[in-house]
């Protein structure tokens, strides 16, 4: 019984260091990858150009009356649209309201006692007149006193972060004295200085690559500013961003078209694998293997890049798949459908 139970485990062992041995022969199974065929297109060439995000809405808050600063926000904080970020002494202002509403209500009451006069003619139609056009002025300077008040509680005109308080608690401030600057965070773009001269090829052009820290993306270009700068010969262009996590003085780099289109050999930008010092893509021989080439990028349009370098109209490029694969290996071409 022991015989046949070792017989039995010998037999087990071989078979696991039989198939061990065997796939070490044949090497690791190949990599699934997608292709597409390298082809001709008309793309124009590209000129890369410095950008750097900005908000949408960066503004410095300004005090709109006269008055001592009682709190500022802190550097950080964040804020909802309408929420209070500053505060200036209100006594003087509470004062005055109290002191026009009782304005107010006496003129009210002269006006009252003067219908009743009109009413049995005891009172002169001027009279009455004028006793109107005086509620109707103390009115409307409470409504300024009560405005005014209001302002004493300054405001976020949008929703968005402190970045520097400029007054401080105990100044005073005066009518258009900057108090703090406020950054909204979750509307940003891109904004960037091109030459003059690319302003024809960016006639019709609806997207833009934009490159941070080797990360590449095409977004929307959503304005181009028709008014150069006379020294620089530059003007600007404006790129929409997705809500993310986005830094407002990020930099990134910005491709725009500063030629005619032509005929290229193209790829989509999916094949590029990007390093610090180089670019290169796979394409698969006829032996399902794959070859690392190394290229330069030349014009683009929209998902489509013209490579430079040893490749050819046909050829298969990975375009999915590729970051792992090395020089040489085995793969397996999936179905891009």
């Amino acid at each position: 019984m022991k015989t046949n139970l070792l017989k039995i485990i010998l037999i087990g062992l071989f078979a696991v260091v039989s198939f061990n041995a065997q796939a070490y022969q044949e090497g690791p199974p190949p990599a699934q990858v997608v292709t597409v065929p390298i082809e001709m297109r008309m793309l124009s060439p590209q000129v890369q150009v410095p950008g750097t995000v900005v908000s949408k809405n960066d503004a410095r808050i300004s005090a709109e009356i006269t008055g001592r600063i009682t709190w500022i926000s802190e550097v950080g904080d964040t804020f909802k649209k309408g929420q209070v970020i500053a505060r200036i002494d209100n006594t003087f202002y509470k004062n005055e309201v109290r002191r026009l509403e009782a304005d107010l209500l006496q003129k009210t009451q002269n006006l009252a006692r003067i219908e009743e006069l009109a009413a049995s003619q005891f009172s002169s139609a001027s009279t009455l007149q004028q006793a109107i056009a005086d509620k109707e002025m103390a009115t409307a300077i409470l409504d300024q006193a009560k405005y005014n008040l209001e302002r004493t509680q300054i405001r976020a005109p949008f929703t968005g972060v402190v970045v520097e308080r400029i007054g401080q608690v105990g100044e005073f401030a005066s009518t258009g004295l900057q108090v703090l600057r406020f950054v909204d965070t979750e509307n940003m773009e891109v904004s960037a200085r091109v030459p003059i001269s690319s302003a024809p090829f960016l006639e019709g052009v609806e997207s833009v690559f934009v490159t941070e820290n080797l990360e590449g993306q095409l977004l929307t270009l959503r304005s181009v500013v028709p008014v150069g700068d006379e020294r620089s010969r530059m003007m600007e262009i404006r790129v929409a961003l997705p809500k993310g996590t986005w830094v407002v003085g990020t930099a990134v780099k910005v491709d725009v078209p500063s030629g005619p289109a032509r005929e290229v050999l193209a790829v989509p930008r999916d094949a590029l694998i990007l390093r610090t010092n180089s670019i290169f893509l796979f394409t698969i021989d006829g032996e399902d293997n794959a070859k690392r080439i190394s290229v330069r990028l030349g014009a683009a349009s929209g998902d489509y890049v013209e490579v430079i370098g040893d490749v050819t109209e046909g050829s298969q490029v990975v375009v999915r798949g590729g970051e792992r694969l090395r020089e040489g290996q085995k793969v397996a071409i999936a179905d891009n459908t």
